[in-house]
């Protein structure tokens, strides 16, 4: 009987090592994704608040622009300047039967926003009917 015990004990210690390895894997793992998600969690976030501040430049762009020409209605755009985090500027295209095409533009880092937008013109002033969104790369 006492031989019998040694055995036992062997396949204790052996069961007892793999219990332990497979315990130091799992918490390896468990580390490893909670770093990948805090980084991951880092990006978002940090590409949500450039997408943020982009746009915010851009609208602050077509504001500019839009006030400027209520001031001149001859007035032709803004060269880029620095304005914030980035540069703004924009310029205005006259199109047929009073329409005017305003072009704002912000940049920030490598990163483009612009603001495409029509606007009618009357004898009070330039009225937004439809403007387009972009974003991306420089």
């Amino acid at each position: 009987m006492v031989k019998l015990r040694l055995v036992q004990r062997e396949n204790q210690r052996g069961s007892a090592l793999v219990l332990a390895l497979m315990a130091a894997a799992l918490v390896a793992m468990a580390v490893l994704l909670t770093a990948s998600y805090q980084q991951i969690h880092s990006n978002a976030h940090t590409h949500e608040m450039r997408n943020i501040e982009l746009t915010a430049l851009a609208d602050a762009a077509l504001a500019e622009a839009m006030a400027k020409l209520a001031e001149d209605p001859k007035f032709d755009g803004a060269p880029r300047h620095v304005f914030g985090a980035g540069e703004i500027g924009s310029s205005i295209s006259q199109l047929p039967d009073n329409w005017i095409r305003i072009r704002a533009v912000a940049v920030m880092g490598n990163w483009r926003a612009t603001i495409t937008a029509d606007a009618k013109v009357s004898l009070s002033g330039a009225s937004l009917v439809r403007w387009r969104y972009r974003q991306g790369p420089n």
